[in-house]
Parts: structure tokens; sequence; C-alpha cells
């Protein structure tokens, strides 16, 4: 894998962690000031002309052209982007949908959204809630056989247990071998402070 190849870690601009970029992707929005580096050591952020002089004297891996040095981002954040990706928000249809893979989670049919519901499997009269744990698809016909009951007192077995989905970014990570050791503490959700000393996570 060539280092412009390498994975980065793009925070939003309230520094949580919502997508892993190339180095080429990131250093594109670093230049076109959409992004700013993150420096590991100190947590301070740099847009281009910053980095540029940050990288004159940093050790490890760096870009190099004739005329400029660059060293190779870990981490960016976005300059405007506030955005979260679906596991860090409440589930819709669509996103229920995609979770579940249009399978109904009692027979086990795949179908398509029109034949599928969002059934509760502690209905909402027995206190059951509108999260990701409670909510599962399922086809009309198993939805109406087990009606406001449990999955127990329906007779009816769950495929599989209804979980919250992993955010995009730690999807993307988990498949990434040897993810940068700067990554774990934006992935734990720990809040990071800004090199003025304030929190940036609030």
């Amino acid at each position: 894998m060539s280092t412009l190849d390498r994975a980065v870690l793009v925070l939003n601009r309230n520094w949580l962690a919502v997508n892993v970029a190339t180095v080429r992707r990131a250093v594109v929005l670093l230049y076109t000031g959409s992004a700013r580096v993150v420096a590991t050591d100190d947590y301070s952020a740099h847009d281009f002309v910053s980095w540029l002089d940050y990288s004159r004297d940093a050790d490890g891996d760096c870009i190099r052209t004739p005329s400029l040095k660059i060293k190779i981002p870990e981490v960016i954040i976005l300059n405007s982007y506030t955005g979260t990706p679906a596991g860090y928000r409440g589930p819709t249809r669509a996103t229920l949908f995609a979770r579940d893979n249009f399978t109904c989670q009692y027979c086990g049919r795949r179908l398509p959204p029109s034949q599928l519901t969002i059934d509760h499997v502690i209905p909402r009269s027995l206190g059951g809630t509108d999260d990701w744990t409670n909510l599962l698809t399922a086809c009309n016909d198993c939805n109406a056989r087990k009606g406001g009951r449990t999955p127990r007192g329906a007779g009816m077995r769950l495929r599989r247990k209804p979980r919250r989905p992993l955010p995009a970014p730690f999807c993307k990570v988990r498949t990434i071998r040897n993810a940068p050791e700067s990554w774990r503490r934006f992935l734990s959700g720990l809040p990071i402070p800004s090199s003025n000393g304030t929190d940036e996570s609030e």
C-alpha cells in the first residue's frame, strides 16, 4: 500500500469520529481549507500553512516534493461538518432496514421494504422504547402474529438480538490493520482537549 493510500481518521467539527479517509484525500481537504490536521502530541489543529511549519522539524513519515515536506496526517478535523453517522443517532426506518439487511428477524425471509414493518420487541403498551435495542425488522405476517405481545408471549424466537450499529468510522477501523495508536482516544468517547485547555467535545 502506498503512503497516499494510508488511512486517516476524520473528525467532525465537534471532534467526533465520523469517517476514515486516505492520506491523499486528507491532504486535499487540508489544502483546500476544508479541514485541519490534528497534531496528536498536543491536539492542536493546523491549517495547511501551519502544518507545513509543523512538518519542517517533525519526525516520522512525510510526503516530500522538491520544495515541501508534509508530515503524514493521522487525524484531521473538518471545519464545517457537524453531522454524525447513523450509529450515533436514533434509529429510523431506513437505518433499521439496513441494519437488519431487509430481513424479517423472526422468520428470516429477505423482502422488499413494502413487505416489511418495524416491530417493538417489547411492545410500547408494555413499556417498550423506540431505541436500537428494542426495534427490529419484521415481515407483515410475523408482526401480525406477534401482535402486542413479547416474542416469548407469542411463542416466537428472535433470530438475532437487536443492537445499536457501530458508526461508520468504527466499522471501517475494524477492517484496518495496525490503525495508529493516536486514533484510540478519539474512538473511546473520551473528551478531547483543545490547544487552549478547554474541552472541544462539548
